[in-house]
């Protein structure tokens, strides 16, 4: 299962001040982070580089990530979802591309898809 403990995510070098929410903060925000409440038969589906989008349920946690059947693989809940939530609630788009299925356990990389 290896593991780094959690997602790292890079913010373009932008620091946590105030609102705002400008495009390249959004385009900038990566993070790479672990499938939460997987379902375990999408899952089973699921292959390294196929990608997820991720969308919300009335703008807020948790964002949840599709399958490229449509269906909900599981949710993503990376240590900067505050930052994720707000850009999604501004219009972004993001993805998630598998990175690695060890049994029910799915590594992703979040990333802007567009706006």
């Amino acid at each position: 299962m290896g593991g780094s403990g959690g997602g790292s995510v890079d913010f373009g070098g932008i620091g946590g001040g105030g609102g705002g929410g400008g495009g390249n903060t959004c385009q900038a925000f990566t993070s790479r982070t672990m499938l939460v409440s997987p379902v375990p038969a999408v899952v089973a589906t699921l292959r390294v580089d196929d990608i997820l989008s991720l969308s919300l349920t009335n703008n807020t946690s948790p964002i949840n990530a599709i399958a490229p059947n449509g269906i909900a693989a599981g949710a993503v809940a990376p240590r900067r979802i505050g930052d994720l939530v707000d850009c999604m609630v501004q219009g972004n788009r993001y993805i998630a591309t598998v990175v690695s299925v060890n049994g029910g356990s799915v590594e992703v990389d979040i990333r802007w898809e567009g706006h």
